[in-house]
């Protein structure tokens, strides 16, 4: 059998690999996410105290009106799930 090269490799849904110019991995690599925080807003009065930022992210990740219904069929209700499919909030 003749070795796939990666131009012609495939994967399991038989999608061909994304291919990319020069022009457009320069593009992406400016969107690369580094550990560098971003510069204060001085418009922020809060931004300064310390554990805020965790604060907000934590009020942000469990606010109920965020999220949407429950749509995979595993969760049935049970206790390793997260509640019957339909139920909002979760």
């Amino acid at each position: 059998m003749p070795d796939a090269s990666a131009s012609d490799a495939s994967d399991a849904n038989g999608d061909s690999p994304p291919v990319f110019t020069d022009e457009e991995r320069a593009s992406l690599a400016t969107l690369r996410y580094d550990s560098t925080p971003p510069p204060p807003d001085p418009s922020n009065a809060v931004s300064r105290l310390e554990g805020c930022d965790r604060l907000w992210a934590q009020k942000l990740f469990f606010e109920p009106a965020f999220s949407g219904q429950l749509i995979d069929p595993d969760n049935d209700g049970t206790a390793v799930s997260l509640g019957k499919v339909g139920k909002p909030g979760r």
